[in-house]
């Protein structure tokens, strides 16, 4: 009898740049309505201690202090009622009800902005999640309704050209340093 043909994946590429083995992963949870792609920065939420891609970006803009709206380099890491701050701790805002638009970049406040944001300034929510703590090697839906058990890395040899997030603030957070071959050490 013929086989049929179901379903077709793309090839899996490993995270893991040496040693596979030495790589540490431990169970964490997402919680529900935060969409997470593999290699992303993963920070913890404080308050219910899951993870969320890692809620910091740059603005791409200057943002007067009259105004609502930020352009950040990356909206997708926000989420509605995220209350906003600079890296020094100065509050910003929150962000409203269909406050964050991913196609445009931008984040929209509830009321005008408190201070005013230079292009270039580290935007970060401030609910814990703005600390680096793993690095996913899993994928996940905003549109899962429960919270979702990953296996992140915590430590590990990794191709740097496929984390999502990691900037240089993020290798600090999490210990770790490039290295050359296009390898990040933490």
């Amino acid at each position: 009898m013929p086989t049929k043909l179901i379903e077709e994946w793309p090839e899996r590429v490993p995270l893991e740049a040496h040693r596979a083995d030495l790589a540490v992963q431990i169970p964490l949870t997402v919680k529900s309505g935060f969409a997470i792609l593999r290699g992303s920065v993963l920070g913890v939420i404080t308050a219910s201690k899951l993870m969320r891609r890692r809620s910091r970006s740059n603005a791409s803009a200057a943002a007067a202090a009259n105004q609502k709206v930020i352009a950040v380099d990356d909206a997708a890491v926000f989420a509605v009622g995220d209350a906003l701050t600079l890296e020094d701790g100065t509050a910003i805002g929150t962000i409203a009800a269909a406050g964050v638009n991913i196609d445009d970049n931008e984040v929209t406040c509830v009321d005008n902005l408190a201070v005013e944001v230079a292009d270039g300034d580290a935007i970060l929510a401030s609910d814990g999640s703005q600390v680096a703590a793993a690095i996913a090697n899993e994928a996940v839906a905003a549109a899962e309704a429960a919270d979702t058990v990953l296996s992140p890395y915590i430590g590990g040899l990794l191709k740097e050209s496929l984390m999502v997030g990691l900037d240089e603030s993020a290798k600090l957070e999490l210990g770790g340093v490039s290295l050359p071959g296009d390898v990040f050490k933490f």
